[in-house]
């Protein structure tokens, strides 16, 4: 429950970045509206990537929401702009597919940010040598394990050790996805076009309508 509370900005920058997208788009055209969501995506992600064990939820909850504005912003102006290519007789089809993408896009993204931050947080965790060799081993694949484990014998020094580690793990995975946001800004800038007639800023209007699949 307390995960999901602190999701919400997530959601809300989400909300927040799909208001204006047609408009944008309209007035901006696709390019740079797709760019500038990729960008406030970034930026979202380096911010989180500064966060400690003693940061604020006021502080998470300021990047979590303009990573959500970012990803709304450029998934709604995007996905817009590929079905507005597309007469009427394949609309159907390219919906159909952007719905694909955005469904099979939440799983891969979390597959690759997981397994870097799973992969920093073994790199970066300390152990004392005197744990059995299975509560080690579920520390090493868990972190949530691994504040069981430190709980359960009593020791904060365990406890901060897991802690730290992790958020080691986690600022190396907001800093992945600072880097893809980086690429998709530029994907954006060389092969989106920078202009549109009013059929496709009506796409946007409509996408922008559709509900989408959370990263």
């Amino acid at each position: 429950m307390g995960s999901g509370v602190r999701l919400l900005p997530l959601i809300g920058g989400m909300v927040v970045g799909l208001l204006p997208s047609a408009r944008m788009t309209g007035a901006l055209g696709p390019k740079a509206t797709v760019t500038i969501g990729f960008l406030l995506l970034g930026v979202g992600a380096a911010l989180g990537a500064q966060t400690t064990a003693a940061s604020s939820d006021g502080f998470v909850s300021l990047w979590l929401a303009i990573s959500g504005c970012g990803t709304g912003l450029a998934l709604s102006a995007a996905a817009s702009t590929a079905l507005s290519e597309l007469d009427a007789e394949g609309s159907g089809v390219g919906s159909a597919v952007m719905q694909a993408v955005q469904k099979l896009g939440g799983p891969l993204g979390i597959a690759i940010l997981y397994s870097a931050l799973s992969s920093a947080y073994r790199v970066h965790l300390t152990l004392p040598g005197n744990l059995p060799d299975a509560a080690a081993e579920a520390i090493r694949q868990s972190f949530f394990a691994g504040l069981g484990v430190a709980a359960k014998l009593g020791s904060p020094q365990l406890a901060d050790a897991v802690q730290a580690a992790f958020m080691k793990g986690m600022t190396t995975s907001l800093w992945v996805s600072v880097a893809l946001a980086v690429v998709g800004a530029l994907v954006a800038l060389i092969f989106l076009p920078q202009r549109r007639g009013a059929r496709a800023v009506g796409a946007v209007r409509a996408e922008a309508a559709r509900p989408i699949a959370s990263p």
